[in-house]
């Protein structure tokens, strides 16, 4: 099982996403769904468990959240959590000791929460140090934050700046340090004007001297911006607002601009060359020279080559480029081909957790339109560490159970339950799985069981309910689905248990209400309808009966017991042959059923098909040898088709089994005798 790191998964991001924000909207069981899903992807993943446990605590299922927290208990959040599941069963003394165990390792906790002092420390030292002499190098290689402020270069007597002492030549790695006695110096503007028409500047406006050592290094600025700020940074009053208008540096005669060696790159062919007037050369004058039109519009990375007799014939470069590199170069050439992107991981996520979804959504879609079958060949598509999830183990569950296979829907329901001891959700089905199957004593326990965990959960009042109905206690079995419905009124299905406990004690009237009462909180909720078919036949009211048994086979069209209660109908209005049919449709949906093989085997000796009879008869004596019933129907069996020595012998084991028989066995043994 890959490990999804939270951080950076793709995947685990997604799901984090999508459970906090169903969180957020309060739709806390599609936030479960998630959850779950996250979970069962990688169970190693401390981040799922948290989410999961903070799902199930959203749901109300809190022994189950604090079941999943208590496994790995390895952050404060996870402790928080169980914290609150102690506080809502009542165990205050256990959640105070996890939320001080929780304060103990979160250090920012109420409580434990430290000094103003130790969390806001004033600096060691002040941003700016004091004004030093010569040149400094700074070594420290902490970050130091830049002023509030802009600082703003003065003359170097004016011991706003100290500068290098080594000149114009000393590298742009030596930088000068400002000496300011606050974060807000006070500018001496009267230094202004002896600043702007000093003639030591020879008669430049420029702030920025062929010294490289305050703008760092000219010539890489003139490469990399076409120019330098001039004198225009400043306004001709006391105003240090910089200004808008940019302005080429005038060049002097006698200064040499230094230029490092840089290698021109791919595409970049003449690297925006600095080109100046030899009439500028030569003499000096205050007012910059506008760039031509053609210059302004080259750009920064790359310069298109010009041809000789389109150039100013006083213009000419202070460098000359190799002649490769002045080469005329198509905008084309250097055009990047086709890449190939990268596959967008976010994507990928969800559309592998979209997948997920749809095949969750098939599953269901089939459980809601009673299609079993169809149910089990999806949950078996699923990947494997999904399916040992507790819901899914609940979904094959409840998928068996309306396939009339007990047995294997006890297992499915076991296995959940060992996932999740503490579940409640679909244990009302589980309980009625037991009743099928006759297990009281499991079904005791389990009973006993729910109401510890939540005496206010109808699933514990139902599965008490099906105990007591299994001890033929039918009136504490109504009192306990009365009470299922009092918590849930919503709970079609124990209106649907408590009509049958009333028709169970031949209250007709009573079970026909609670009946009509669950199909007007669920109109396909077929076990109201079943009930409502029961009653009726119980009535002789063959019409009314077969009415709302088809319309229970209608709903869940692969039930074997409404499709054989269908067909016992049909065959009381003597439609043996429609009965026969439905038999058959049964048994092919639910091949074990011995039920449904006692009532073919009715209308087969009906009809006359005693072969046919006689195939189920044997094989369900052998299912069950110590039924009386089933011997006696065999000698039957055997009369009719001539057999009498058979008949004889299965007579006498049917009037051992059962004395009640003795006189009708005896009447038949004198027929046969006569015969």
């Amino acid at each position: 099982m890959t490990t999804l790191n939270p951080a950076v998964h793709p995947l685990a991001k997604k799901y984090r996403s999508l459970i906090w924000s169903f969180l957020d909207c309060d739709l806390t069981r599609t936030a479960l769904f998630y959850a779950e899903r996250y979970f069962y992807t990688d169970t190693n993943n401390h981040d799922a468990r948290h989410l999961l446990a903070t799902s199930l605590l959203r749901c109300g299922q809190v022994h189950s959240a604090s079941n999943v927290v208590m496994k790995e208990r390895g952050c404060a959040g996870c402790m928080e959590v169980h914290a609150q599941c102690c506080t809502r069963l009542g165990r205050y003394r256990q959640a105070e000791d996890t939320l001080k165990l929780c304060m103990s390792l979160d250090r920012m906790s109420i409580g434990q929460c430290p000094e103003i002092d130790q969390v806001i420390r004033p600096p060691a030292a002040p941003l700016f140090p004091a004004p030093v002499t010569g040149h400094v190098r700074f070594t420290d290689p902490s970050p130091v934050k830049p002023p509030l402020v802009p600082s703003i270069p003065q003359k170097p007597d004016s011991h706003f700046f100290t500068p290098i002492t080594n000149g114009p030549s000393a590298p742009s790695a030596l930088l000068y340090k400002p000496s300011l006695d606050g974060y807000l110096p006070s500018f001496p503007f009267q230094q202004l004007d002896a600043l702007r028409h000093d003639p030591t500047l020879n008669g430049r406006e420029s702030l920025a001297t062929v010294d490289s050592s305050f703008m760092g290094d000219v010539t890489f600025a003139q490469q990399s911006h076409g120019a330098v700020p001039t004198a225009g940074f400043l306004s001709k009053t006391n105003d240090v607002r910089p200004s808008h208008k940019r302005t080429r540096v005038q060049m002097n005669t006698g200064a040499t601009v230094p230029k490092p060696e840089k290698k021109p790159s791919r595409g970049e062919g003449a690297l925006a060359v600095f080109r100046r007037s030899t009439r500028l050369l030569g003499g000096a004058s205050k007012n910059p020279v506008k760039a031509p039109p053609r210059e302004r519009r080259r750009t920064r990375t790359r310069s298109r080559s010009r041809d000789p007799d389109d150039m100013d014939e006083d213009m000419q470069p202070l460098e000359s480029t190799s002649s490769t590199s002045s080469a005329v170069h198509s905008p084309r050439e250097f055009s990047p081909g086709p890449v190939l992107q990268p596959p967008d991981e976010g994507m990928m996520a969800a559309n592998a957790i979209l997948d997920l979804v749809r095949r969750f959504a098939k599953i269901v879609r089939a459980l809601s339109l009673y299609e079993p079958q169809a149910a089990i060949e999806q949950i078996l598509e699923l990947p494997q560490e999904q399916t040992k999830a507790p819901w899914v183990s609940s979904l094959v569950g409840r998928a068996r159970f309306e396939m009339a296979d007990y047995v294997q829907a006890s297992r499915a329901f076991e296995q959940a339950r060992n996932l999740d001891p503490y579940r409640m959700w679909d244990m009302d089905v589980y309980s009625t799985v037991l009743w099928h199957l006759q297990k009281d004593v499991s079904l005791s326990f389990l009973a006993q069981e729910l109401v510890s965990i939540n005496d206010s959960a109808a699933q514990a009042w139902i599965a008490t309910g099906n105990c007591f109905s299994l001890q033929k206690d039918h009136s504490q079995a109504l009192t306990c689905f009365k009470r299922a419905t009092q918590l849930d009124p919503r709970c079609a299905y124990g209106y649907a248990l408590s009509g049958h406990e009333a028709m169970a004690m031949d209250d007709q009237e009573s079970a026909l209400q609670f009946f009509r009462t669950a199909l007007k909180v669920d109109a396909r909720h077929y076990p109201a309808w079943y009930g409502l078919g029961t009653v009726y036949l119980k009535q002789n009211k063959l019409r009314k009966a077969e009415y709302h048994f088809r319309k229970a086979v209608e709903i869940s069209p692969s039930n074997a017991v409404l499709i054989s209660c269908e067909g016992t109908v049909l065959e009381k209005r003597g439609m043996l042959e429609a009965a026969l049919e439905r038999f058959n449709r049964s048994l092919a949906l639910a091949p074990t059923s011995s039920y449904v093989k006692w009532k073919r085997v009715k209308v087969l000796q009906s009809l006359k098909q005693y072969e046919n009879a006689l195939k189920d008869l044997l094989e369900l004596r052998d299912i069950s040898p110590d039924e009386a019933n089933v011997a006696f129907t065999l000698g039957k069996l055997y009369r009719d088709m001539k057999r009498n020595v058979d008949a004889t012998k299965c007579f006498t084991v049917a009037r051992d089994l059962d004395p009640k028989l003795s006189a009708i066995v005896g009447h038949l043994m004198e027929e046969m005798a006569n015969e």
